[in-house]
């Protein structure tokens, strides 16, 4: 009755304020609650009217402020991102559940304590109008919070207990928000339709509605019944910021669904409105988007495109309205004038990389389109090295530059080849001469590259070779640096070295420095080992075709430098030629399987044919181009190519096939043989359980039958039947080997599935390990009795034996080790008697503001070389809260706590 008696006090007092205010009935309804009693279980006027005061003033209210406060803080924090599809709500996400987290949770404690003191129900009813209310709030804490169950479970109760009240609507529209977060839409659909059809609605709750109906089938895909919602929000809703909003995502949606007239009158109205300059800047850029030929005012839009291009207030976002110009282009058909605005895009991009990634990515499209796979090759690969993991289709936007890569690689190999080969076949004098001009231009552009570094950083530019005058008489010595005193070869030059940097990460972004730096795939070139390294080993020494010995060095002046690779021999060149039809075939199942380039697949395939005749994949090549000639739907070429298989081939695989298609499904007598032994192994002991007797009958059959196709059926059996007797590593060996010797029929397809299914299994159950182990813990914690409260202040706590410490030399030595490293956060050190008995002292480090400032501080602390040496051994330190420390302090139980703070701080 203490806290009557405060409250008898105070509205006492406050009842003699309101007498001499003039306010006598006031004064006197206030005096008689100083003669009310506090207890629930009354439902008179006196009653009533004293916990309404007390759940109004002492709770609600104040946790509805904190509501406020916090509601400010997040919309100032959700920034949209304009440049791509506004959602109908912004989305709160961890980040920001995690920054109101604590006033959530002051939130709950208030509205809990209002209902648990101040609720008086009787036959049904309640009597104390507040309470709704802060069941409302709580439900919304917890929406803010992330705990969309909870939430919905509090939403869901005020609507169904508290039908006579106004909260109940606006519970439903919360608990439609919880459902739609939660991704259950038929449940959501049910409560806004039910919701929709009350008779009480205000005009703001018709608008929120209609925003639900919005987000339900947006969340849904299904934009054409998502516009009128919006549409309707728009024109009723009575919030500015609101109505701005939702005409911006109109006009995106408007546009996605081609009606780019409509998107356009919504964008320009939304000028009209007088938005903030972001705003103002994406509606503007958004516009432009929607511009095409049959819209009108190309000429308004890029003048004010221009326009913002020269305002220093846009100069952030000049990649975007580079890249909207490269749209209007595009729209307009002109696809040069495209491609400069989206490099000038890149140039400008130094901020944000994810546009910077869209527009190499709107490049590669267009240069796939073309199709001219080398440059978009070289665009896809900038744009997967730019865009992040989460942007729409990223792993899609992988596998094409991937298979890019793949096609680019075999071109590569190809083209070097002929280059190669076509210097081999020169005459002596006539390679000469061309080794010759190439030292000449690559002197010349290495001295270009050193005469431009040195006028952009404002030196005197010097010769390359030369030392100048001044010099020690040291010039360029080789291509690696000087040979003399002279520093101005670039890279001993550090302020040419940091320039060039910088224009690299402008141009590259952040390269790790390592090879093949610009592919963003870096897969083994080489599927042998012992091939890499022969090949990796250049030779000091070549062999001419005249069987001289040549010395190779590795200085470009040197022209013997340039001969290292050439097919000087007929080995060599029969090697480069290999080389070639290698590339050519894998450069036509690229086309094929990875590209779908049929034309580009059936060029690549004859100009190999072409080039070499009698090449060793012809068979397959010839009934390659005999069915893709027919999926053409040119009769004439693809009997041509199979007239060849029948003339050249006629036994062969593919021979036969052309001549019966149903050929390898036809069962020969052995086959049937294999057959009837596969089946009676599986009934007799497979399926019985002889696993033993099913790996013996499994090794006999495919000695006899190996030559079947039936031979993979039997080691997939014998394989499932091991792992049965020998455990799942050996059926695991074995069911990798079927995978990698038959992965292009389905018994590899088979052995792949049944090792994902053990994979899974096992994942399985590691996370029902991993999960009961949680449990347990989690078990353990609730136990405790401890609060988890990061963000609030705290101690750094040390527990040593005082006999084997000298406590003031300690205490020194943490002074000067906080005066140090601390010095502006004013940290005390205290020291109790923490266990008599044992001898223990407690020294405490406070105050800290937050859990993670203490955590930092006990790491620094323990890994001081100074403190570490003055502790005794088993001294312990740990961080605790305000509100924790007295709970351990209490109970004395310090292991007890640091078993719990181990868990809970461990993600801090």
């Amino acid at each position: 009755m203490l806290a009557q008696s405060y409250t008898s006090i105070i509205l006492f007092g406050l009842t003699r304020i309101l007498y001499r205010t003039s306010f006598p009935l006031i004064a006197l309804l206030t005096g008689l609650y100083v003669t009310v009693s506090c207890s629930t279980e009354k439902t008179g006027w006196a009653h009533r009217q004293y916990h309404n005061t007390l759940a109004h003033f002492n709770g609600y209210f104040n946790a509805k402020e904190i509501m406020k406060e916090a509601e400010a803080s997040l919309d100032e924090t959700m920034q949209d991102d304009y440049g791509k599809r506004l959602t109908v709500y912004k989305e709160i996400g961890d980040n920001e559940a995690q920054q109101v987290s604590t006033q959530m949770d002051e939130i709950v404690e208030k509205c809990t304590r209002v209902i648990k003191k101040n609720s008086i129900r009787k036959r049904g009813k309640e009597h104390v109008k507040w309470i709704d209310d802060s069941y409302f709030l709580m439900g919304k804490a917890f929406y803010y919070k992330l705990d969309f169950p909870r939430a919905q479970q509090l939403f869901n109760f005020v609507a169904r207990r508290y039908k006579e009240e106004d909260t109940r609507l606006d519970a439903q529209i919360w608990l439609c928000r919880s459902l739609l977060r939660q991704e259950n839409y038929i449940k959501a659909e049910k409560v806004v339709n039910h919701l929709a059809s009350e008779p009480e609605l205000t005009e703001a709750h018709k608008v929120e509605i209609k925003k639900i109906y919005a987000d339900l089938y947006l969340k849904q895909d299904n934009v054409p019944l998502a516009i009128p919602e919006i549409k309707s929000a728009a024109s009723r809703t009575k919030n500015k910021d609101d109505r701005i909003r939702l005409t911006y995502l109109l006009g995106q949606l408007l546009r996605e669904e081609g009606e780019r007239f409509e998107s356009m009158k919504m964008f320009e109205s939304i000028l009209k409105m007088h938005p903030d300059y972001r705003m103002e800047f994406y509606t503007q850029i958004q516009m432009a988007m929607s511009y095409n030929l049959n819209t009108g005012g190309a000429e308004e839009v890029r003048k004010m495109l221009f326009k913002m291009l020269n305002d220093e207030k846009y100069i952030e976002f000049q990649d975007q309205i580079y890249y909207a110009l490269a749209e209007m282009s595009y729209n307009e058909k002109d696809i040069e004038q495209t491609i400069d605005y989206l490099l000038q895009s890149t140039e400008v991009s130094t901020i944000n990389t994810e546009q910077k990634g869209e527009s190499f990515l709107r490049l590669g499209q267009i240069y796939f389109d073309r199709p001219d796979y080398r440059k978009a090759q070289m665009y896809y690969d900038s744009a997967v090295s730019y865009l992040p993991s989460e942007f729409e289709n990223y792993q899609e936007i992988v596998k094409l530059s991937t298979n890019l890569n793949d096609l680019v690689e075999q071109t590569t190999i190809i083209q070097h080849q002929d280059s190669l080969q076509r210097v081999a076949g020169m005459s002596e004098k006539e390679r000469d001469r061309l080794i010759q001009n190439i030292i000449a231009k690559r002197i010349e552009e290495e001295e270009q590259k050193i005469a431009e570094r040195e006028i952009a950083s404002g030196e005197i530019n010097q010769p390359l070779i030369d030392g100048g005058p001044g010099s020690d008489g040291g010039g360029l010595g080789g291509p690696l640096g000087p040979a003399g005193g002279s520093s101005k070869w670039y890279f001993y030059n550090p302020t040419l070295i940091e320039s060039g940097k910088s224009d690299f990460k402008q141009k590259w972004g952040n390269r790790p420095n390592e090879d093949h730096w610009r592919r963003s795939n870096k897969q083994q070139q080489f599927a042998n080992l012992d091939e890499v390294l022969e090949e990796s080993d250049d030779p000091d020494y070549i062999v001419t075709a005249d069987g001289d010995t040549v010395s190779i060095t590795g200085d470009w002046l040197d022209p013997a430098y340039y001969l290292k690779e050439l097919p000087l021999t007929p080995e060599a060149m029969a090697k480069s030629d290999q080389l070639i039809k290698d590339a050519y075939y894998a450069l036509a199942l690229v086309y094929r399987d990875k590209m779908e380039d049929i034309p580009r697949t059936i060029e690549t395939f004859e100009e190999l044919n072409k080039r070499y005749p009698e090449h060793e994949k012809q068979l397959e090549v010839y009934y390659a181009l005999y069915i893709l000639f027919g999926k053409m739907d040119d009769p004439s070429s693809a009997d041509f190519y199979k007239n060849l298989i029948l003339s050249k081939y006629p036994n062969s695989d593919f021979a036969m096939l052309i001549k019966d298609p149903d050929y390898l499904n036809r069962d020969s007598e052995e086959y049937k043989r294999a057959v009837a032994e596969y089946e009676r192994i599986y009934k007799s002991y497979f399926s019985r359980g002889y696993y033993v007797q099913t790996v013996r009958s499994c090794d006999e059959a495919i000695l006899i039958y190996g030559e079947t196709k039936l031979k993979p059926k039997f080691e997939l059996m014998r394989a499932i039947a091991r792992g049965n007797t020998e455990g799942k590593e050996a059926m695991k060996a074995d069911l990798q080997d079927i995978a990698n010797r038959y992965s292009e029929n389905e018994h590899g397809l088979e052995a792949q599935k049944l090792l994902a299914s053990l994979s899974a299994q096992e994942q399985a159950e590691k996370e029902r390990i991993e999960a009961e182990k949680e449990a347990e813990k989690a078990k353990d914690i609730e136990q405790f009795g401890y609060k988890f409260e990061p963000m609030s202040k705290h101690n750094y706590v040390i527990i040593l034996n005082d006999q084997n410490v000298k406590m003031n030399q300690l205490k020194n030595a943490i002074a000067r080790f906080n005066a140090v490293n601390y010095r502006m956060d004013g940290l005390r050190v205290s020291d109790v008697i923490y266990d008599r008995s044992n001898s223990l002292q407690m020294l405490t480090v406070k105050v800290f503001g937050t859990g993670a400032r203490a955590l930092n501080y006990q790491n620094n602390f323990e890994s001081s070389p100074e403190i570490q040496k003055l502790l005794p051994e088993g001294t312990i330190g740990f961080v605790v809260s305000f509100n924790n420390y007295a709970i351990f302090y209490k109970s004395k139980d310090h292991d007890r706590y640091m078993k719990w703070q181990k868990i809970k701080y461990a993600e801090l």
